[in-house]
C-alpha cells in the first residue's frame, strides 16, 4: 500500500513538473459570445420603422409635386389641386395649399364669368324679404368729368381717364325706405307716402351703419361685399357708356326723368 502511494505521488510529480516545464501549455482565449436571434417584437419594430420611413418619404415627394403643379397650374386644374392637398390629412401645410387653391378657382372663375356677362345685366337678391335689383357694370375705362365746352358744368370737373379693373353691380334705384326699415328697424325720411320712395334725412355715419349691417345677413355671393360706389363708379354706371352730358343726351325733360 506504501509502494503504490509512493508510485501514485510520483506520477502526480512527474506530470505537474512536465507540464510546468513545457510539456502541457495552458491557454487563454476570448471568444465571441454567440449571438442572441432577435425576438419577434424586435423584428417588428424594425420592420414598422422601415416602413413608416418608407411612407414619410413617399409624402414628401407626393407633396413636393403637388406643390410644383400649383405653381404652374391651370384654372381647371385648381379643384383637383385642392382635393389631393386635402387627401393629405393635413401634411404640412397641405390644408393651407388646399385653401388657397380653391380660392385662385373661385377667383378666376368670377373673373371668367365677369368677361362673358354683359352690361346691364341685372340681378335680384331678397334680403329681409326685399327685393334688392343691382345691374352689371363691367370692368372699363372711360373718361371722367366733362369737356370745357359743356354747358352748364363746374371747374371741379377737368376730363380725365379712369380705369376700372373689376366690374360690379349696381343697385337699379336709391336706397328705399323699405330697405333701409328691413335692415335698421326704423324710418327717418320725411316723405313717407310709399315705402318704394328713395330713405332721406340719413347722414354718412348712417348709411356706413346700414351697409355694415347689410354685410352681415350673408346676402351676397362669396366674394362680394356690399359698399358704398365710388365718385367714379357712380359717373361710370350713369354715363352708361355714353359721352353726352346725360345718359339720354344733350339735354333732359320731365318726359323722360322724374324731377
Amino acid at each position: 500500500m506504501t509502494i503504490s502511494f509512493s508510485i501514485l505521488l510520483v506520477l502526480l510529480l512527474g506530470i505537474l513538473v512536465w507540464g510546468l516545464s513545457g510539456g502541457i501549455k495552458p491557454s487563454v482565449s476570448i471568444t465571441e459570445p454567440p449571438r442572441e436571434q432577435p425576438t419577434e417584437s424586435e423584428e417588428y419594430d424594425e420592420k414598422t420603422g422601415e416602413r413608416l420611413q418608407q411612407e414619410e418619404q413617399e409624402r414628401q415627394e407626393q407633396y413636393d409635386r403637388l406643390v410644383q403643379a400649383k405653381n404652374r397650374a391651370s384654372e381647371f386644374e385648381f379643384p383637383r389641386l385642392a382635393a389631393q392637398f386635402r387627401a393629405m390629412n393635413g401634411y404640412k401645410d397641405s390644408v393651407k395649399l388646399a385653401d388657397e387653391c380653391e380660392k385662385k378657382y373661385r377667383s378666376l372663375k368670377e373673373r371668367h364669368e365677369e368677361a362673358e356677362r354683359k352690361a346691364g345685366s341685372r340681378m335680384a337678391l331678397s334680403i329681409q324679404g326685399v327685393e334688392y335689383a343691382f345691374r352689371w357694370c363691367p370692368a372699363d375705362t372711360f373718361m371722367m368729368g366733362s369737356p370745357t365746352s359743356e354747358k352748364d358744368r363746374r371747374d371741379n370737373e377737368a376730363q380725365h381717364r379712369v380705369t376700372l379693373t373689376r366690374g360690379f353691380w349696381m343697385l337699379e334705384t336709391q336706397v328705399t325706405q323699405e330697405m333701409w326699415r328691413s335692415v335698421m328697424g326704423n324710418n327717418p325720411s320725411q316723405f313717407k307716402d310709399s315705402k318704394k320712395l328713395p330713405v332721406e334725412r340719413v347722414s354718412w355715419n348712417d348709411c356706413q351703419e346700414f351697409i355694415k349691417k347689410l354685410n352681415t345677413l350673408g346676402a351676397t355671393q362669396s366674394g362680394f361685399r356690399f359698399s358704398l360706389p365710388t365718385e367714379a363708379m357712380w359717373e361710370y354706371a350713369c354715363r352708361a357708356g355714353t359721352t353726352t352730358p346725360y345718359h339720354l343726351g344733350a339735354a333732359i325733360n320731365c318726359c323722360c326723368v322724374i324731377f
